[in-house]
């Protein structure tokens, strides 16, 4: 079961990384915020594999440089039908 402090973990690590980074005129390294977030902040709380490798795939997609681009979307899957 997900809770704040594992977003406050999380928060807390990004807000640390990303100083330190900027700090030391690093680029951000997207590997290890991926894996510190999908694996050890969430990820330890997926008991299931298929669940987990899902977990894994989002933070992939969603935690990279991509999502500073004007043309990324969370979702970019056209519906067949305009609501």
């Amino acid at each position: 079961e997900f809770n704040n402090s594992d977003l406050d973990a999380s928060l807390l690590f990004l807000e640390k990384h990303l100083s330190t980074t900027i700090m030391v005129g690093q680029p951000l390294s997207w590997v290890t915020i991926q894996y510190m977030v999908a694996e050890v902040q969430y990820g330890g709380r997926i008991t299931d594999d298929l669940d987990r490798e899902l977990f894994v795939t989002y933070a992939a997609r969603w935690l990279c440089d991509e999502i500073f681009k004007p043309t990324f979307a969370f979702n970019a899957y056209q519906s067949e039908y305009n609501y």
